[in-house]
């Protein structure tokens, strides 16, 4: 994704509040995010994967976490998925569940180890236990959220990268603008891109608009109607495990309707 940052620090100096550097590199990741839409027995979750412009089925097998979190707990979603379409867009379908509408929807994704091996042009499926002569060895994770209505921005999931509404969406009115903050391993991540977009619109990642987050890790987006919003971004940090990857790729989305 074009709008992806390079953050060169280890997560336990973030941890204990060290400077980070930031400069921009570019990725090829697909996003994952969340819809929902009223189905008998409740509500069904919906995962959309890919690029607004070029949509595609997630890997189920992957799919670590899809759940829903609410006063009364997280409920597991996985299973079953049925391969349907969410919008006219192909998209893994739950079971019909009840949530309440300050609840939310959280997806986690493991897209896996890639590097590229001596003369190849293309990325392979790998970490540097697999390949220990690959070069650009990363592995990349996914995030993705749905604040299903008025409340549900207080929570607060703890991913290790996360957007984080510091407003109700819900009871913003058309033209206002919502404050929101990235956090890494609950730290604020400053001079980062937020694209911004309907999550319906088949518009390609380097032309979607975006804001960028200030010192204090917070991004002021602009809420142009009432309706379906997604947020979006992504960032390459210092790895977790440096035996297998020279860097983490990780994403984060925050998705909302504000015509329920």
């Amino acid at each position: 994704m074009a709008r992806s940052l390079t953050l060169m620090a280890r997560c336990a100096p973030l941890a204990a509040g060290a400077a980070v550097l930031l400069s921009g590199a570019p990725s090829q990741a697909h996003d994952i995010w969340l819809t929902a839409r009223p189905a008998s027995g409740g509500l069904v979750a919906e995962v959309d994967f890919g690029d607004l412009a070029a949509r595609e089925l997630a890997d189920p097998k992957r799919i670590v976490a899809l759940e829903l979190v609410s006063s009364g707990g997280r409920s597991d979603l996985r299973h079953p998925l049925t391969a349907g379409t969410a919008n006219g867009h192909p998209a893994w379908i739950s079971a019909p569940f009840e949530a309440p509408r300050s609840g939310v929807l959280a997806v986690a994704y493991d897209n896996g180890f890639w590097l590229q091996l001596p003369g190849d042009k293309g990325e392979t499926n790998a970490s540097k236990l697999m390949a220990p002569n690959g070069t650009a060895a990363h592995m990349t994770v996914k995030y993705g959220k749905m604040l299903l209505g008025p409340g549900a921005y207080s929570t607060v999931l703890g991913e290790r990268l996360e957007l984080v509404a510091l407003q109700d969406p819900y009871a913003l009115p058309p033209g206002a603008t919502l404050r929101v903050r990235l956090v890494l391993a609950g730290k604020p991540i400053p001079n980062t891109e937020i694209a911004y977009t309907d999550g319906l619109a088949p518009i390609p990642d380097a032309k979607q608009p975006t804001v960028k987050t200030g010192a204090d890790g917070v991004a002021e987006i602009p809420l142009r109607r009432k309706g379906p919003h997604l947020l979006a971004t992504d960032i390459e940090v210092a790895p977790l495990h440096p035996g297998l990857a020279d860097r983490d790729h990780i994403y984060a989305s925050l998705a909302f309707d504000t015509s329920r």
